[in-house]
């Protein structure tokens, strides 16, 4: 069942986006070092390219959704890994809260929501 005016496409979107944005920001800021078996780019990389695809899927447009899911998930990633560095420089702690990373990496990830608010809606392609 959908509710909420949601498809399942756009849900399905949403889960590749917390699947492949969120761990590889949360590794690449060195919250989850167990993990860490690619170098920083890769954990980018993955990050950029599982946000493209999957902001393709929710908003329905090719183009500006590849800019902004690759906008996505540099954000995310690069919001982790400098709120680690801080973090770790200013604290020198190795403990932090679960959400930490995650509420960092949403903040990364606003200017592609800002950028998705201005793109006109002729743009759209509707899938649903």
């Amino acid at each position: 069942m959908v509710s909420d005016g949601e498809s399942r496409g756009q849900k399905f979107g949403a889960i590749i986006a917390v699947i492949l944005v969120f761990p590889p920001a949360a590794i690449a800021g060195g919250f989850l070092p167990q993990l860490n078996v690619l170098p920083f780019w890769g954990w980018l990389a993955i990050a950029m390219i599982g946000g493209s695809i999957s902001v393709v899927i929710v908003s329905g447009w090719p183009l500006h959704g590849t800019i902004a899911g690759l906008m996505l998930g540099l954000g995310a990633v690069l919001a982790a890994y400098f709120y680690g560095y801080v973090r770790l420089t200013l604290l020198g702690s190795s403990y932090f809260f679960f959400a930490e990373p995650f509420v960092a990496s949403v903040v990364g990830m606003i200017p592609s929501f800002i950028y998705l608010a201005n793109v006109p809606y002729k743009a759209r392609i509707d899938t649903r």
